[in-house]
């Protein structure tokens, strides 16, 4: 299954006064946004390990831009392209432990996102595919490739005999 979340709250800078724990500048109200968004993504992570699906969800943090709080003279976004406005994370979290975790050092774009995320899951990034996968950029990608998601009757096989439990791996 496939979940696509667009979450515009930290755009509206959405927030409860239960969860508005700073003050009122510009600053503030984004930080009480995160707050809150954090909380909704929080109730989403609950779920998917309650119902199960976290031990077979690849799960991608993305986010479309930054936000300038005042840095080079501009508040928000789409006024400039600072830093503070284009680098964005992206957080790539599997449906096993990898410790330590793998760092791609290049930047990444969001098209970059699909390919990734296709070749992860062992497929073949079709050539319309605007972005690059990531992979090749990653330190020790050896760690990923090679390795698929491995279920038999909703239990987790364990494929690299460490003796550690696996919910899958690549």
């Amino acid at each position: 299954w496939f979940l696509y979340l667009h979450m515009m709250d930290v755009h509206q800078y959405i927030t409860t006064p239960e969860n508005a724990i700073f003050g009122s500048t510009y600053s503030d109200a984004y930080d009480n946004s995160v707050r809150w968004v954090d909380e909704q993504v929080g109730m989403i992570m609950t779920e998917l390990h309650a119902l199960g699906l976290a031990d077979s969800t690849l799960i991608i943090f993305a986010s479309d831009h930054g936000e300038a709080f005042g840095e080079h003279g501009a508040e928000g976004h789409a006024r400039d392209v600072h830093t503070e406005v284009v680098q964005t994370p992206l957080l790539v979290i599997p449906p096993f432990r990898l410790d330590p975790g793998i760092v791609v050092p290049t930047d990444s774009e969001n098209v970059d996102i699909f390919p990734t995320a296709l070749e992860l899951l062992g497929q073949t990034v079709p050539d319309y595919a605007d972005g690059r996968s990531l992979l090749p950029s990653a330190e020790h990608p050896d760690r990923l490739r090679g390795r698929e998601l491995l279920f038999e009757k909703g239990e987790v096989v364990d494929d690299d005999d460490d003796g550690a439990p696996q919910s899958g791996t690549f």
